[in-house]
């Protein structure tokens, strides 16, 4: 099934972000959502799930709804990260694409999240809260940042530290880290309280990465990492 799947997505994210991936100026990218039927249907039917009817019917009326919640709480977000390394994404918009398929993970490239965790149909009436679904785009996002502007300086003398934890954990700890940042610095500790719990929830590895950055390590030494990172990959640009 995940063989079929992948191969499946390859495709998939090539024809949803291939034709937008240029080098702009502009301090953030444009984030649109959309629904992934197509991906959507051939998740449940790999997966031998269903897409209840209801799931549907509720997320046309809520997506536009949490495309007004991220215009109004996300792009902030996006901008602070720019203000803090003064580069942005490779692109000036990503279509974020949202599935109900309740056997796939929500990811970074492709761009997927799962919206099944914020319609009251397909949670038991037991939906995350909106900004839960802002914090975890931005999660999403914040994946793709790191990718594009610091994987070529991985691995970092943090990460060598911390070498012998699983890939899952690694890949989120300065992820976690930059997202505590700009949450502390725009004074949404309670949303962010939220949206660990949501994050701790998907599994142990996720709970790992959370526990070395709120208690072990700190979240300020893996900032300090990618600013030091930022200001050496400057420094080498005006050497060549």
């Amino acid at each position: 099934m995940k063989s079929k799947l992948l191969i499946f997505l390859g495709s998939f994210f090539l024809s949803t972000t291939g034709s937008a991936a240029l080098f702009h100026n502009t301090k953030y990218p444009d984030i649109q959502f959309r629904y992934g039927r197509t991906f959507d249907n051939i998740c449940a039917a790999q997966a031998k799930t269903v897409i209840k009817p209801e799931w549907l019917t509720e997320l046309t009326t809520k997506l536009p709804k949490l495309q007004t919640e991220w215009n109004k709480n996300g792009e902030d977000l996006l901008l602070e990260v720019y203000n803090i390394f003064g580069k942005s994404f490779l692109r000036t918009e990503m279509i974020v694409t949202v599935f109900t398929c309740q056997k796939f993970p929500s990811m970074s490239q492709p761009l997927l999240i799962k919206i099944s965790w914020f319609l009251n149909s397909s949670s038991n009436n037991n939906p995350q809260p909106d900004h839960v679904f802002v914090g975890l785009t931005f999660h999403e996002l914040l994946h793709t940042y790191i990718y594009e502007n610091f994987s070529s300086q991985w691995p970092t003398g943090l990460l060598k530290k911390y070498k012998d934890e699983p890939d899952v954990v690694l890949s989120h700890l300065h992820q976690v880290a930059l997202q505590k940042y700009i949450y502390i610095k725009l004074k949404r500790e309670n949303e962010l309280k939220d949206i660990i719990k949501f994050d701790q929830s998907l599994g142990k590895n996720y709970h790992r990465a959370w526990e070395i950055v709120n208690e072990i390590e700190g979240y300020k030494p893996f900032i300090d990492e990618l600013k030091e990172l930022n200001e050496l990959k400057k420094y080498n640009f005006f050497q060549k």
